[in-house]
């Protein structure tokens, strides 16, 4: 009788610690596909997509800032449905001739959305037939927080959390600013 007890308490760890090894590696393996991935912080794109820029033809006027910032204003977060320009995360556009760097971040640095969003931005800034190249630089640093956030998209987050009473007081902080 022991020994059958013996080999049946054996057997039965012996299934929880395969059990737990399995949970373990699942685990790590869901972890790894979230933060083992690098994401890439520079971006060049040329108006032809070849690392060349098409001089043919006539040349249109050189972009302002503005200008680009209100076309990226056109460009929305898949997942919040609101302009990545009144999230906060255009940090810096300067523009050199027809030449454009942008610097931006990003919600999180696991954002599933980043490849949507980077390709609407690059379709939103050649939109401007005076733009022949864009640097891009992703900066994760500062982390991005809801402080970035302009007042009106603040209160339709909220608004979209059911946080109505949070509502009134982003309302009294942005008469404050």
């Amino acid at each position: 009788m022991s020994t059958g007890l013996g080999k049946w308490f054996r057997e039965e760890t012996l299934q929880k610690v395969l059990l737990v090894v399995i949970v373990l590696v699942a685990s790590m393996l869901i972890l790894s596909s979230f933060f083992g991935r690098s994401l890439k912080r520079e971006y060049h794109w040329t108006r032809n997509g070849e690392g060349q820029s098409d001089l043919s033809g006539p040349r249109a006027a050189a972009p302002s800032a503005s200008d680009l910032m209100s076309r990226l204003a056109l460009v929305t977060d898949p997942e919040l449905d609101i302009d990545i320009v009144s999230l906060g995360l255009i940090d810096d556009v300067a523009v050199d001739g027809d030449s454009v760097r942008i610097i931006m971040t990003l919600t999180t640095p696991a954002c599933p959305y980043v490849s949507n969003i980077l390709e609407n931005v690059r379709k939103a800034i050649f939109s401007n037939q005076g733009v022949e190249s864009v640097d891009l630089r992703i900066s994760l640093d500062p982390p991005w927080t809801i402080d970035r956030v302009s007042p009106e998209a603040r209160a339709r987050l909220l608004a979209m959390m059911g946080q109505t009473g949070l509502h009134d007081h982003v309302h009294k902080e942005a008469d404050n600013e």
